[in-house]
């Protein structure tokens, strides 16, 4: 399903097969060689992103299951013509009072991003933030309240059921509310870099010259 924040299209899909991806998971999630903190951010979460040993997680075989709703989301942009994508991914371990802050993933090489929801703890903390200035003009006074019911939103919040997986573009901002629960909120995020055509750019890729190829590139 595609929904919109404002002009944003954000996709959200329930993967069938996520408890098998947690089952693969599992030996690594209480594993704490696999997960660290990161430099410049403000939360404390334990990540594996920018971690050595995260290319040891055997993301292949999630990406074969995700690969179908990533190339459902590239379609709804409407491509004409063919083109590859490479993608990064690592997991999230959020304990108890963890969090997020604000941020996006805008670089220079991603263009989609994607959160894939493994355990929610039943609770919907991925929150998506419209920061438009006129918006935040009306929530100066009390227009949004008393006269316009058609404003658009500040934020979004997907029900977030555990398989949630959520699509969107790089720039878009989002961040995680604390973990209320007494057990971890286990997630895996991940970029999408798009190229046109079906080239690469090193030696092992030439040898996967075919249409709408998936690489990948952790």
């Amino acid at each position: 399903m595609i929904d919109h924040l404002n002009s944003i299209p954000i996709y959200i899909g329930q993967v069938k097969n996520y408890k098998m991806h947690l089952d693969i998971l599992d030996q690594y999630i209480n594993d704490d060689s696999y997960f660290g903190s990161v430099n410049g951010w403000i939360s404390d979460v334990k990540t594996t992103f920018q971690q050595t040993q995260n290319r040891d997680l055997p993301w292949q075989i999630i990406l074969e299951d995700l690969n179908k709703y990533i190339q459902e989301y590239l379609e709804v942009l409407s491509p004409v013509s063919e083109y590859h994508y490479k993608t990064h991914m690592w997991m999230n371990r959020y304990s108890k009072g963890e969090y997020m802050e604000p941020h996006d993933h805008i670089s220079k090489s991603d263009q989609i991003s994607f959160a894939y929801i493994l355990n929610s703890q039943g609770q919907n903390n991925f929150v998506f933030e419209n920061r438009v200035d006129w918006i935040n003009s009306f929530d100066n006074n009390d227009l949004r309240s008393t006269l316009f019911t058609n404003l658009p939103v500040n934020s979004y919040i997907p029900e977030q059921k555990d398989g949630t997986l959520l699509i969107f573009p790089s720039s878009t901002i989002h961040y995680v509310t604390p973990n209320t629960s007494n057990d971890l909120r286990i997630t895996i995020s991940g970029n999408i870099s798009i190229k046109v055509g079906n080239y690469f750019v090193d030696e092992r890729d030439a040898a996967l010259k075919t249409k709408d190829v998936k690489v990948l590139d952790i």
